[in-house]
């Protein structure tokens, strides 16, 4: 049974007494939960966030190994903990599985901030879509995608899709480098393969609109 997002801040609230004890570290082990949404879902009751981009594979999780390090030293700070954690993962390639696993933290205090540029990415791409609908097309269909194990192609990694981004206007370049800049303090480890432009958190980016037709009355 999945739990929603609503439900999953519903009992984070609950935990932290609406973010006013927020949790130190947050890692979620299921499948392709290291993105954008759900780091900015949760990030007004948990301090850093543990997570894989793509899909997972069972046993890749490092917990003897993380958890080794902090009863050798119960000093660590949960940042510490949490690169520890993430820079034991071993990424691997599944060609039969059309995956390459990854993993990365990510400190949720950046979340607002970029959720408001993304937002003003959104908005400059809504204002000027006639004009660069095929630069971003393009870096949309180049662009690192995760979860092809299941079929589906709307998990993007963000940070890819805006270095392959090619439009040259000063406002885009500007929000882009903001972006980048954020994503850069906010994920504080990124393990993944040498060839993989995996860069800590996808986002959800569908390719094709969804037209809803209006039953007859």
């Amino acid at each position: 049974q999945m739990i929603t997002m609503p439900e999953l801040l519903d009992a984070l609230n609950q935990i932290t007494n609406d973010g006013a004890s927020k949790l130190d570290i947050l890692g979620i082990e299921t499948c392709m939960t290291g993105n954008m949404e759900v780091a900015y879902q949760i990030n007004s009751c948990v301090n850093f966030f543990i997570a894989y981009p793509e899909c997972a594979m069972v046993g890749e999780w490092p917990y003897v190994a993380g958890f080794n390090d902090l009863k050798s030293n119960p000093s660590m700070t949960p940042r510490e903990f949490a690169i520890a954690m993430v820079n034991y993962f071993v990424p691997h390639d599944y060609p039969q599985s059309r995956m390459k696993t990854t993993m990365a933290a990510t400190n949720l205090s950046y979340l607002p901030s970029l959720g408001a540029q993304v937002n003003e990415l959104a908005v400059f791409f809504l204002d000027h879509l006639d004009e660069y609908k095929t630069q971003i097309t393009t870096a949309l269909e180049s662009a690192r995608v995760y979860a092809r194990l299941w079929y589906i192609d709307y998990y993007i990694d963000f940070y890819d899709f805006l270095d392959l981004c090619t439009i040259s206007d000063p406002e885009f370049t500007t929000i882009r480098d903001t972006i980048q800049l954020t994503m850069d303090t906010a994920v504080i480890v990124n393990v993944h393969l040498v060839d993989d432009p995996a860069h800590g958190l996808s986002i959800y980016f569908p390719r094709r609109a969804v037209v809803v037709v209006p039953s007859p009355a």
